[in-house]
């Protein structure tokens, strides 16, 4: 589903889809405040969200066990320490400032990271080299990681 407007309110009856795997929302003039109730979501794969304003993901999202994507642009971006708890997340992608970044050590199953430069510490890097996240390139003040599957293939025989 995507929902592609200007958004003041997400609908109501949004939980009711239990089934849904993909959400893109889109919103030019208004902030994008996801519901708690976004984990009743529970075979969401995919999330994408953009907004000219603010995005806060709610503690809930935690519960989004299936979600392999996330993707978040906007202005300023909250979100919340649970994101470690998606440990099925293979795609990573945060464009907009973060005030308090958070802990993603447990996401060992990233294949691909796009953060924002001044986001990215020592400690990041080391974690992201060590499940096999190689640096790429720079784009618009983002750091883009992906893994090389080329180097990481094993022969069997």
């Amino acid at each position: 589903m995507v929902i592609n407007a200007n958004i003041l309110n997400l609908p109501y009856n949004l939980e009711n889809l239990r089934k849904l795997k993909f959400l893109a929302l889109n919103s030019e003039q208004s902030n994008i405040k996801l519901p708690k109730s976004i984990d009743k979501l529970r075979f969401m794969e995919n999330l994408e969200i953009c907004s000219s304003y603010s995005i806060c993901l709610p503690s809930s999202i935690k519960r989004l066990k299936n979600l392999k994507t996330l993707k978040l642009w906007g202005k300023n971006l909250i979100i919340p320490n649970e994101i470690n708890d998606l440990l099925n997340l293979t795609e990573l992608s945060i464009k907009g400032y973060v005030k308090n970044f958070p802990d993603i050590s447990s996401l060992t199953k990233l294949n691909q990271i796009s953060l924002p430069k001044k986001n990215i510490n020592k400690n990041l890097e080391c974690f992201l080299k060590s499940i096999g996240l190689d640096y790429l390139h720079t784009i618009d003040n983002s750091k883009i990681y992906k893994k090389n599957f080329a180097k990481n293939k094993f022969l069997n025989y």
